[in-house]
């Protein structure tokens, strides 16, 4: 058991869920964003096995649980063809304005930061990639 190292109480309440140890004594946080290394795994309908956790992402938000997807929320195979499908929406839009291939390279990375950070759901892919493509024109 760990003593708090401002006020010396052992009173400390481990979180393991959120990743915080704190002391109950003066509210100190001990210890913040502990990696827990345990792997559990389940089984589901038919038999089929898949791991249990969660997945944090760089900037420390979690997205997805149980099969734990990519980085995008869903495997690599969906992901690569969503990304494709916009990028040809892109190539089609950029032709019609006569824009350059680094613009459409620059507007799928924002394309990917926003499918990275789960902001695309409900909205029209058409919508999606022109403001992409916009927002690469206004910063050049």
């Amino acid at each position: 058991m760990a003593a708090c190292r401002n006020c010396g109480s052992s009173q400390v309440d481990e979180d393991g869920a959120l990743g915080y140890t704190i002391c109950m004594g003066c509210g100190n946080v001990l210890e913040d964003q502990v990696i827990v290394s345990e792997m559990s795994f389940a089984e589901g309908g038919g038999g089929r096995k898949h791991f249990m956790g969660s997945l944090v992402t760089e900037d420390g938000s979690v997205i997805g649980s149980g099969n734990l997807p990519n980085k995008f929320g869903c495997n690599k195979n969906s992901q690569r063809k969503i990304v494709e499908e916009a990028t040809r929406v892109m190539v089609c839009i950029a032709n019609r304005l006569k824009l350059a291939q680094q613009h459409i390279d620059s507007a799928v990375m924002f394309y990917k930061m926003a499918l990275s950070k789960r902001i695309l759901q409900g909205k029209r892919k058409c919508h999606v990639c022109a403001a992409c493509l916009y927002i690469v024109c206004r910063t050049e």
